[in-house]
């Protein structure tokens, strides 16, 4: 098998980027790996910077803010780090948050303001998290309502509310409005829509799906909302007009495991099928354009000689070798991330990092 851009032999669970793009961060096994993204082109070849091993199992999921250049990690092992990195030392310094949940913890993301940051957990519930600087700790506030594990969480563009992806085959809007941290309260597009304003860990509204809920994700403008389920659909709520309307798209493919807008009238989705795709919208629906991951075609091979087909035959026990997979991924692809504008990175249970111009 080829080691064309992979960065570890085992699986890469989540990823992101530091504020200048400059550094890569990993979740691998138990462990958050750091890597210096510009010593080359190609990932395998990348320096590891730093190594963070707080957590005693496995790390589900890691976020970077640029507003505080914070990192927080969340684990199955429950709990929460923020790490903050100490220029003299050249040492990350870790934090624990206590997040109160007695279940593995299976993702997290900061806020757009980066004041708070929310995660999802097998508890069913949300912790959402912020600094208190009297007490010198982080404290962890309860959003609930759920029946089954929350698998992926997403930030409205203006810090104050939370969309939510679980297993009861929901995808829920909260209010994560919090009146210590944040300023003057935004409903976003709900605002003039509700009878009055909604307290911390208020649901505003959910929607049904036939599948767990395995990614959620707002646009840009906060306009739209999508929602990937496991089965096989992508769902994308849009709030600009009078009402409420929903899009359900069916696919006639493996579900997708990670979404991303780009702007508001494109998705990126990527899943169980090894490839990236693309949804676009002309003002109206979404529809699916395809695989981005467009590989060269090679050249037809000539007809195989006799002595070749006998030893095939022999050794693999059919008369030909098996085609190699088209994708650049050869397993599922579990995470997609924002590297610069247009530009998107994806890791996957193969160890491999691609990045793709959208």
């Amino acid at each position: 098998m080829s080691s064309k851009n992979r960065l570890v032999k085992g699986e890469i669970r989540a990823h992101c980027w530091s504020p200048d793009r400059d550094q890569f961060v990993a979740a691998i096994d138990d462990k958050i790996v750091i890597y210096d993204a510009t010593s080359d082109k190609d990932p395998k070849k990348w320096k590891v910077l730093h190594e963070l091993k707080s957590h005693d199992m496995l790390v589900s999921d890691v976020d970077w803010t640029a507003k505080s250049n914070e990192l927080v990690s969340v684990s199955h092992d429950r709990n929460g780090y923020v790490w903050t990195y100490d220029k003299k030392s050249n040492k990350w310094i870790s934090k624990m948050v206590i997040l109160r949940i007695d279940r593995a913890a299976n993702c997290v993301k900061w806020s757009p303001n980066g004041k708070k940051f929310a995660v999802g957990s097998s508890s069913k519930k949300v912790p959402v998290c912020h600094y208190e600087e009297g007490q010198d700790w982080w404290i962890a506030e309860m959003i609930k309502k759920h029946k089954s594990s929350v698998l992926s969480l997403d930030w409205h563009p203006n810090s104050q509310l939370i969309a939510t992806g679980s297993c009861d085959f929901k995808c829920r809007i909260f209010c994560a409005y919090i009146d210590k941290v944040d300023s003057e309260q935004n409903n976003g597009p709900f605002d003039g829509k509700l009878e009055e304003d909604p307290e911390f860990g208020d649901l505003i509204c959910e929607f049904v799906s036939k599948g767990w809920v395995e990614s959620v994700c707002w646009s840009e403008s906060g306009s739209h909302l999508a929602f990937a389920s496991h089965d096989s659909t992508l769902t994308v709520v849009d709030f600009s007009g009078d009402e409420v309307t929903q899009q359900v798209i069916k696919l006639d493919k493996l579900p997708l495991r990670d979404i991303k807008f780009v702007g508001d009238d494109k998705i990126l989705g990527v899943g169980y099928d090894f490839v990236p795709y693309l949804f676009e919208s002309d003002g109206g629906e979404f529809t699916l354009t395809g695989s981005i991951d467009k590989q060269k075609k090679k050249k037809e091979t000539k007809k195989a000689s006799a002595h070749s087909f006998w030893q095939n035959k022999t050794k693999l026990g059919k008369a030909k070798a098996e085609a190699k997979l088209k994708s650049k991924h050869d397993n599922a692809i579990t995470c997609i991330q924002e590297k610069k504008k247009g530009v998107y990175t994806t890791t996957g249970l193969d160890g491999r990092v691609f990045e793709w111009k959208v």
